[in-house]
Formats: C-alpha cells, sequence, structure tokens
C-alpha cells in the first residue's frame, strides 16, 4: 500500500511540474508578438541590385562613364546578370523603436504601444555567406501615434517599451554589368528580405 502511495505522489509531482513548464513556455511565448511582413516587390530586389553595385564599383570607374555624354549611356545599355552564391535566413535583434520615452511608458490599467515599420536602413546587421562576410541595413522603425496594425499589449503598472527584432533573409549574388559587349564590374552584392517581426518589452 506504501508503495502504491508513493507511486501515485511521485505521479502527481511529475504532472504538475509538466504543467508548470509548459505554463511558463506558454507565458513567456505570448509577452512577443509576432507578425508576418508584406512579401518584397519585384522592383524593390532589382532597386537593391542596382544600389548594391553602385556601392561596389570603385569612384575611378564612375568617373570613367561620367566622361561620356548623357546620351552615349543612354544609347548603349548595360547589361546586367546575377549568378546565385548563397543565402542565409535569421532572427535578429534590431533595437529599441524609435519615438519612445527613454524610461518607455507605464498604464495603470494596462494597454497597448502600436508600431509603425520601416524597411530602411537604420540599423547594420553583419551577415555571413558562403564564405563571405556582407552587411545590409535593417529597419528599426517607430512608435506610431496612431492605430496600426503592429501592437505591443502591456501588463499594468509596469514600464513597457517596443523592442524590435526581425527575421531576415540575406540573399548573395555576384552581379555582372557589361557595356558593348564589355565587362565593366563584377561585384558581390546582398539582398535582404524582411520576413517576419517580433515586438518585446525591452524593459522586462
Amino acid at each position: 500500500m506504501k508503495k502504491l502511495t508513493k507511486l501515485v505522489l511521485s505521479l502527481i509531482t511529475a504532472i504538475s511540474t509538466f504543467c508548470i513548464s509548459i505554463y511558463a513556455e506558454d507565458e513567456a511565448v505570448t509577452n512577443e508578438m509576432e507578425y508576418i511582413l508584406p512579401e518584397q516587390r519585384y522592383e524593390e530586389f532589382i532597386d537593391q541590385l542596382k544600389i548594391g553595385v553602385e556601392n561596389e564599383i570603385g569612384s575611378s570607374d564612375f568617373k570613367i562613364l561620367g566622361y561620356r555624354k548623357q546620351n552615349y549611356l543612354e544609347e548603349v545599355p548595360a547589361y546586367q546578370t546575377q549568378e546565385y552564391i548563397g543565402e542565409t535566413t535569421q532572427i535578429r535583434s534590431v533595437g529599441y523603436a524609435s519615438n519612445q520615452y527613454a524610461q518607455g511608458v507605464t498604464f495603470s490599467n494596462g494597454g497597448t504601444i502600436y508600431y509603425s515599420d520601416s524597411t530602411g536602413s537604420d540599423v547594420s546587421l553583419s551577415f555571413s555567406i558562403s564564405g563571405y562576410g556582407v552587411s545590409v541595413g535593417v529597419g528599426l522603425g517607430k512608435k506610431a501615434s496612431g492605430v496600426t496594425g503592429y501592437a505591443l499589449n502591456c501588463p499594468a503598472n509596469k514600464a513597457c517599451k517596443i523592442y524590435v527584432k526581425k527575421k531576415i533573409r540575406v540573399v548573395l549574388y555576384k552581379v555582372t554589368v557589361s557595356y558593348e559587349g564589355q565587362v565593366h564590374s563584377v561585384s558581390n552584392v546582398p539582398v535582404k528580405t524582411e520576413l517576419a517581426l517580433y515586438l518585446s518589452n525591452g524593459l522586462e
């Protein structure tokens, strides 16, 4: 009988511990809001390639092109090809959203802070792809003045400040630009896509 009682008590303790662990895990997850971001448009992909090539080409190359008349460059368009090198997808910390008080905000009865996303280049993040080190700019975003589709729920009587993480895919391309059949430049250009947004209280 004693052995049976000990077995029952052990099972109750194990189940209680398991339930507590599950509850704690669920509570941690609910403190972070996840949002899937809109898909990148093809025009944005092309723009990133173009800007990347311009940044990689040496200034002397641009001076050579600058000596030519503008109508000549229009008549002889550049031929551009891109070759896939590799990619990586990571969830990275970006930082505190801008337009916030340093100490955050506190709601006596709980409340909501709204966030406005940015796909700009506020923060530079480094990645390693197929042996190459690359950096891309990531949008930090800001605390919105009105209601948006992105929000952080804050508990009562606790300082709250939006902290941003993003899921980012970076694809590295070898881009070759040619004029009149002659190779003008070869550059390794990273193209960034922001896939998801994670908002949490950075003061917890």
